[in-house]
């Protein structure tokens, strides 16, 4: 097993899970950053912001339903681990529409400032 210690459901080790899960994408930004493609940059960014905060908001509501006890968490895990940190159908899909939405409505705003300058 890769956790040795005692299972935690501490915000530190969300921390820690998100940062080991974010640097491959991290990575590809800073090359596009570095080959001047900053529509490419600002999505993913965008994309980045939003899937850490559903993430977060996740979390915490798994810290909620099982009051901070992580070895309960862990044994709803084993029974179907995408279904716990992937939530409801419902806030599912009011994530990606409400993502999808804010992307869409920033690229028209980005166009038309650039357009006016």
């Amino acid at each position: 097993m890769y956790l040795q210690g005692k299972p935690s459901l501490s915000w530190w080790r969300f921390a820690g899970g998100m940062a080991l899960a974010l640097l491959p994408i991290a990575l590809v930004i800073g090359i596009l950053l570095d080959e001047g493609e900053t529509y490419s940059v600002v999505a993913g960014a965008w994309c980045l912001v939003s899937g850490v905060g559903y993430a977060a908001m996740r979390w915490h509501a798994v810290r909620k339903q099982f009051k901070g006890d992580a070895v309960e968490a862990m044994a709803a895990m084993r029974q179907d681990p995408f279904a716990l940190m992937r939530g409801s159908r419902r806030m599912s899909i009011l994530w990606v529409l409400v993502t999808s939405l804010t992307g869409i409505v920033g690229t028209i705003v980005w166009a038309l400032w650039n357009k006016l300058q």
